[in-house]
């Protein structure tokens, strides 16, 4: 579940992407204008996602989906968390 942290970006990346928009659409905009993106877990946990994660700024253009999400292994996740921790 993504968890968007700026209305404002959030509604003019629903206004520029338009009516009937994927969601990834929506996500891929959002990351454009620059705005804190969260993914939330089932267990309702939120990490987050680096800006460029979804839009490619090179290319002007969004990421695909498949590509731009790194899958995290079980080690990554608790080097991370023990980071938050210190």
């Amino acid at each position: 579940m993504y968890r968007f942290e700026n209305k404002a970006k959030y509604l003019r990346a629903l206004k520029e992407a338009g009516e009937g928009a994927s969601i990834e659409q929506v996500v891929a905009l959002y990351d454009k204008f620059g705005g804190r993106l969260k993914v939330e877990d089932n267990k309702g946990q939120a990490e987050v996602v680096e800006t460029g994660t979804y839009w490619d700024f090179n290319k002007d253009e969004a990421k695909p989906i498949k590509k731009a999400v790194k899958k995290t292994t079980k080690k990554e996740v608790r080097k991370k968390t023990n980071k938050k921790k210190k």
